[in-house]
């Protein structure tokens, strides 16, 4: 799992810890953020010590709403098509770049230019909320369908970077088909687990499909304008156990 999705997992933690512990919460959230802090103070002062700037987040952190979302919301925001907001978007930060005098062979410089990035994403977001947010949960549903043979093709054909693999007709005719099909079978089985799991809690304890469907969330939330299954694919080891759980159901109900 990237590090930019990793980095905030604490967040579903603290709901769960709220849930769990409730108005005894508050020394079991401090050893977590204690804990938590204290690796990414280790992460920030590997990087003072070697380039003298302490930081934690990687800069292609920022990169990613950037390139891939902006012009998305850019150019429906201002009717024009996404090839303008590309230009629009380039020309912008080769501007930036003048402007403050960046030299891209110095990491110091190249961290300033990622929050460049940030900043220019984030203002995109926050002009445009409503055309932000049905993007967002566009590329969730998305990142929904899942690909059961995504490394293979990806190893087979990423090679030849463009045209990209699966946006050819005759990938997209065979195996959205495929992968949507895939999708709908796990998720029957997980959806009837987590119902089972509800109605049968000394079968899955509750307080675990909790946290699975918190983790869950949280990945959809963070990693859904991605618009790639491989985002969400974590989640299919929390959904394990109530895809077996629906299996289960299944199985008493016709014992019974």
């Amino acid at each position: 799992m990237q590090k930019p999705f990793v980095i905030y997992f604490v967040i579903p933690l603290l709901f769960f810890y709220l849930y769990i512990f409730k108005k005894k919460s508050f020394l079991p959230i401090i050893a977590l953020m204690f804990g938590y802090l204290l690796i990414l103070i280790f992460v920030g002062v590997s990087n003072y010590q070697r380039i003298g700037k302490f930081y934690i987040m990687p800069g292609l952190t920022n990169y990613g709403l950037y390139y891939y979302a902006s012009d998305n919301i850019v150019s429906k925001a201002n009717n024009i098509s996404q090839n303008e907001a590309s230009k629009i978007r380039v020309r912008s930060k080769d501007e930036w770049i003048k402007k403050n005098n960046i030299n891209l062979d110095k990491e110091t410089d190249r961290i300033k230019l990622y929050k460049y990035f940030k900043k220019y994403a984030n203002q995109s977001i926050i002009e445009n909320p409503i055309i932000s947010i049905k993007y967002h949960l566009y590329k969730s549903l998305q990142t929904g369908i899942l690909t059961p043979v995504y490394i293979f093709h990806f190893y087979k054909n990423e090679f030849r970077k463009k045209p990209y693999y699966y946006f050819e007709e005759s990938y997209r005719s065979k195996w959205l088909k495929i992968n949507i099909s895939y999708s709908m079978f796990i998720y029957f089985f997980v959806i009837l687990g987590f119902f089972y799991s509800l109605k049968e809690k000394e079968r899955l304890n509750f307080k675990f499909t909790l946290i699975i469907v918190l983790f869950s969330v949280y990945l959809l939330a963070v990693g859904g304008w991605v618009g790639v299954s491989r985002v969400w694919n974590p989640s299919l080891i929390f959904f394990s156990f109530l895809f077996s759980n629906g299996l289960l159901a299944i199985f008493e109900k016709k014992v019974n």
